[in-house]
Order: C-alpha cells, then sequence, then structure tokens
C-alpha cells in the first residue's frame, strides 16, 4: 500500500512542509536504505572472496594468516603476501565507494559489478 503525503501546517496555519518534499525525502531514505544493502552484500561478498584465499593455503582464519607476518619462519612470507593482497582488496573497495559518494560514478548495484575491479586473490 502507498503512503500518501500532505502538506504539514503549524498551529496557525503556515505551511511548514509540502507534501512534495515529505514524499521526496521518503524516497532519498528509501534510495538510501536500497544503496546500505547493496554495500553490506559487496562486503559480504568480499569478506567470502578473503576467506577462500586464506583457506585456500590451509589457515583457519584472516587472523592466522595475518598472524604470520610478524614471525619470522617459513610462514612468514604466506603473512606478509596475504596482508598485501587483503589490503589491497579493501583500499580498492574504499576507493570505489568514495567515488561514488563524489558523484564520479554510479553506485555498483552488485559485487559482480565491481570484482574485476579488486586484485586477484591468488597465491603466488
Amino acid at each position: 500500500m502507498e503512503k500518501v503525503y500532505q502538506d504539514v501546517y503549524d498551529a496557525n496555519g503556515v505551511l511548514i512542509c509540502t507534501k512534495e518534499a515529505l514524499l521526496a525525502y521518503a524516497q532519498a531514505e528509501e534510495e538510501s536504505r536500497r544503496l546500505n544493502l547493496i554495500e553490506n552484500s559487496i562486503i559480504k561478498e568480499v569478506n567470502k572472496r578473503i576467506d577462500i584465499f586464506v583457506k585456500a593455503k590451509k589457515y583457519d582464519s584472516v587472523e592466522k594468516l595475518l598472524a604470520r607476518a610478524g614471525y619470522e619462519g617459513p610462514f612468514q612470507a604466506d603473512g606478509l603476501y596475504g596482508a598485501l593482497k587483503i589490503d589491497e582488496t579493501w583500499v580498492n573497495l574504499i576507493k570505489i565507494f568514495d567515488q561514488v559518494k563524489i558523484g564520479i560514478r554510479p553506485h555498483p548495484e552488485s559485487f559482480a559489478e565491481i570484482e574485476s575491479e579488486l586484485p586477484a586473490l591468488i597465491w603466488e
């Protein structure tokens, strides 16, 4: 059921807000919620992608992989490389969202739309 908006007047009968302004505000709020849901979905997909990358090297979690970066030994290279690729991923995603916020690109509608702009998460 579509909500009906009416002009809003104060106690003295002075127009405070038009129904058109209320409708525009409600539409902007709905669009903001929709875009937030898309961003949250994209972030979930990025996290899944990172988890797959980490588990490909048999690490249980991102934290365990990244902990290796701080210890000298045979797995330090994994930790350093993993940290680099994960950081590159988040930096690129943040750049995309920043470009959207300043209006130089449209908001992506899905993860698939921006996936190619993220670094490949492949162990070398």
